[in-house]
């Protein structure tokens, strides 16, 4: 993709190119299937598993092990592309993509199936771990704003339009069209990312840490697993509790690697560089508090309004359709405010709102839903890129891959731990005999009371969480004005000091004289 700016300054800046606005449209159609991959399946999952005959929990593996595997492989995958060149891994990573897609379609049963969606996550992670650092390198000044508005808003179109497209490509043509859809996408957006995608610079000589990768890599799926059986099986479960402590004991082994390898994954220039831990907390806790309003709020709407799935999916539209408009509005508001304001902002947006969805579940109030939803897609759409973008532009340009793959890895961690803590919360406050029924919004209009308990129970914890998250990203606001500060003190000091200089060297003549 073509550098869209020369410099960093107004005065410098230009018009980014055709390329820079393809590149960017490839981009976006890249985040919107990857995304799509992750929702559309699930409207998919019962024909697939008839198909095969395959059981339940074989057919939960489908989904998540594409869940899983592009989670794991973020860090690995970003650190490679440091390493290799962003355009090289992308162009093979759209490809692997492309032909999993075509094959899933044929696969001649449920455990080929699952490990072609693992290798389409492979290349999905690459994909995924690339979308912002290319934006970044692309464009500038208020365009960056815009470029990486447009960038979030991608994905939240997918999530937006992925149930009933799922739906409709199943009921109109069958299971295999899920993934066959991708093909076509992805041989278009491959042709144009070979035209557009600049080649690759030089590199920095490294190495890749193997060990530090295969440990983050099993962890990181340990975690997961672990955590994604909590709803179904109960925390005291083997197959909960049984990866979680193979997780935490392979920590240890983890630090003591990374402190002995000459090119560690988490690098300490990344780790290290000022503000970039408060940004990736910021992200952290924002995500996992914003992650579970749609699942709630689904099971709310249905469980205690009684409402049926259609009318219960159109109540959550305000929040997926906020999203998208603040995410457009990125550019023009970036144009004067800095990118962590606008995450500030964000933040502190999408706290209002899931404080009002919890004061809506407390009293009682179906009309404070709606513009508490609004609130927390507005929130969301204005904190992503906002993050992302105020992130890459204080991370070394070398290592621009991993430290965005590491945001997107601690984003998606927590969003699967926060929606499972959410969920345990929500139906271990419930009778035994209704914790299944409120999942599957089976239980009658006489318990609803006793399940409202639960819906507010998980409510105070995301609200929490949010408010954690803001005050981190405030945090980080006060940091950078801080820095700039320090800064401009330092350039003003070495601006007066030739002038003294000057003036002791003419008062030094004069005294000769």
């Amino acid at each position: 993709m073509a550098r869209g700016v020369v410099g960093t300054t107004d005065a410098t800046e230009r018009k980014p190119g055709a390329a820079a606005w393809l590149g960017l449209l490839v981009v976006c159609l890249v985040s919107m299937l990857i995304a799509l991959n992750v929702n559309m399946p699930n409207l998919a999952l019962p024909s697939v598993t008839r198909h095969f005959q395959a059981s339940a929990s074989l057919g939960s593996w489908l989904l998540l092990s594409y869940l899983v595997t592009l989670t794991a492989c973020l860090l690995a995958c970003g650190r490679l592309t440091d390493l290799l060149g962003q355009r090289r891994l992308y162009l093979a990573a759209l490809g692997i993509f492309s032909v999993t897609s075509l094959l899933c379609g044929f696969a001649p049963n449920m455990h080929v199936l699952i490990g072609l969606r693992v290798m389409a996550a492979l290349g999905g992670a690459v994909l995924m771990g690339s979308g912002a650092t290319l934006v970044h390198r692309a464009f500038a000044g208020s365009r960056l704003g815009h470029a990486m508005g447009l960038y979030t808003a991608s994905f939240s179109v997918a999530n937006l339009i992925g149930p009933s497209a799922g739906g409709a490509v199943v009921a109109l043509w069958g299971w295999p069209w899920i993934f066959w859809f991708n093909v076509p996408l992805c041989v278009i957006a491959l042709a144009l990312a070979w035209w557009v995608i600049p080649r690759d610079g030089p590199r920095q000589r490294s190495s890749l840490d193997g060990a530090g990768n295969a440990l983050i890599i099993v962890i990181l799926v340990m975690i997961i697993v672990g955590i994604s059986q909590v709803t179904s099986q109960g925390w005291l479960h083997p197959t909960v509790w049984a990866p979680l402590v193979v997780g935490a004991v392979l920590v240890a082994p983890l630090v003591w690697v990374e402190r002995r390898s000459r090119n560690p994954v988490l690098g300490p220039d990344v780790l290290t560089t000022p503000g970039v831990p408060l940004m990736y907390l910021s992200g952290l806790l924002n995500g996992a508090a914003r992650f579970p309003v749609v699942v709630l709020m689904s099971l709310y709407f249905q469980s205690v309004m009684m409402q049926d799935p259609l009318h219960a999916s159109l109540a959550i539209l305000p929040l997926p359709a906020a999203t998208i408009v603040a995410s457009l509005t990125l550019g023009l508001l970036s144009s004067r405010f800095t990118p962590a304001a606008l995450a500030m902002a964000g933040s502190g947006l999408g706290m209002t709102g899931v404080f009002g969805l919890t004061a809506g579940v407390f009293v009682d109030q179906p009309w404070s839903l709606p513009v508490s939803l609004v609130l927390v897609g507005t929130g969301t759409g204005l904190f992503l890129g906002s993050n992302a973008t105020a992130l890459l532009d204080k991370l070394p340009s070398h290592h621009a891959g991993v430290g965005n793959a590491i945001r997107l890895t601690l984003l998606n961690t927590g969003n699967v731990v926060s929606l499972a803590l959410a969920l345990s919360i929500l139906t271990t406050s419930l009778p035994s005999r209704l914790r299944d029924a409120v999942l599957a919004a089976t239980a009658s209009r006489d318990e609803v009371p006793v399940i409202l308990l639960g819906f507010q129970h998980a409510f105070v914890f995301i609200s929490v969480v949010a408010l954690i998250g803001f005050l981190v990203s405030v945090q980080g606001l006060r940091g950078e004005r801080a820095t700039a500060a320090a800064t401009t003190a330092r350039s003003n000091a070495r601006s007066r000091r030739p002038r003294r200089d000057r003036a002791e060297s003419g008062e030094r003549a004069r005294d000769l004289v």
